[in-house]
């Protein structure tokens, strides 16, 4: 079983080989809103634009790290770095369909045989932030760094 890295109090994972399974995921739930006008609706459109550059992008330029809040619900990080530039985001993750199994138990029955999130994270390796193992990390660091998103004074 793969350990992870603890940052702020935090376990977080990196998907790695899933990465590209969960960009299948992001690309859908972007359509969705798209077709539901509800990226129109948001109150800061470009974020949504930034999980499309993520879902589209080609999988070897992207990282994705996870980590669990409870419930089925993830703070997601990733980090697009190609020969054009570097853009790395953050947003809250429900796992939708894995909280539809939890309503239906019945094997059978088509919600189960759906890849989603957790799936995903069973298959993860640990996130390594020590050293410079890439050229966004530092982006990363300070991504998930909750000090800098906490109220103060």
């Amino acid at each position: 079983m793969a350990t992870t890295k603890e940052g702020n109090g935090r376990k977080w994972l990196e998907l790695g080989q899933g990465a590209a399974e969960f960009q299948k995921i992001l690309q859908l739930l972007v359509e969705y809103d798209e077709r539901t006008g509800r990226s129109k609706r948001c109150a800061e459109p470009h974020l949504h634009l930034m999980r499309k550059a993520i879902a589209l992008a080609p999988t070897e330029e992207v990282r994705i790290y996870a980590c669990a809040l409870g419930g089925f619900v993830y703070s997601l990080a990733a980090e697009l770095q190609s020969a054009c530039g570097r853009l790395a985001t953050a947003w809250i993750h429900e796992d939708g369909i894995r909280l539809e199994r939890e309503q239906f138990s019945d094997p059978s029955h088509p919600v189960h045989s759906i890849v989603c999130l957790t799936d995903l994270l069973a298959d993860a390796r640990p996130a390594c932030f020590e050293g410079a193992r890439a050229a966004g990390e530092q982006v990363q660091l300070l991504m998930l760094d909750d000090t800098l998103y906490s109220a103060s004074a």
